[in-house]
């Protein structure tokens, strides 16, 4: 039975896919859902250098880390509040995959659910890093939630 769900996004049209995917799902299983985001190893470089994360979807809006983990409980979860499920977020630094296999391993999630797609638009590997890391034999099934085809086309 699948109580909990852990579910990544960087707040890309493919990260935001996962998460509605996520909340759906949790809906449908009377499950709750755990919202990850990573601040990844090449952002901890930009950290390191002035203090702020570089925004995931290359906007102008602030981007200290604390500005990043108020998005990711207000614009991100906008699926999880609108359905009504039981969810929580986590925003953490260290490489995406890495921390998505921790926190799923922390809070016993039964299932981990991340968007597919190169995010440069490109048909290559559709799991990308993140997924090609998860999808190794795990205790914790994963889900990859497909590009759609408005997805697949924006970047050609």
């Amino acid at each position: 039975m699948i109580i909990r769900i852990v579910v990544g996004s960087d707040g890309t049209a493919e990260g935001q896919n996962a998460v509605l995917f996520a909340a759906e799902l949790a809906r449908q299983l009377h499950a709750e859902v755990l919202l990850v985001h990573a601040i990844g190893t090449t952002d901890l470089d930009v950290l390191a250098a002035d203090g702020s994360a570089p925004s995931p979807n290359g906007d102008a809006e602030p981007r200290e880390p604390e500005s990043i983990a108020d998005r990711v409980r207000t614009l991100w979860a906008k699926p999880l509040i609108e359905t009504g499920v039981a969810w929580g977020a986590e925003v953490r630094l260290g490489p995406p995959a890495q921390v998505l296999a921790t926190i799923a391993d922390e809070v016993g999630a039964q299932l981990v659910v991340i968007g597919g797609g190169a995010p440069d638009g490109t048909d290559g590997w559709p799991l990308g890093d993140i997924g090609g890391v998860l999808a190794h034999p795990r205790a914790v099934p994963l889900i990859v939630v497909p590009r759609t085809k408005s997805q697949s086309h924006a970047g050609s």
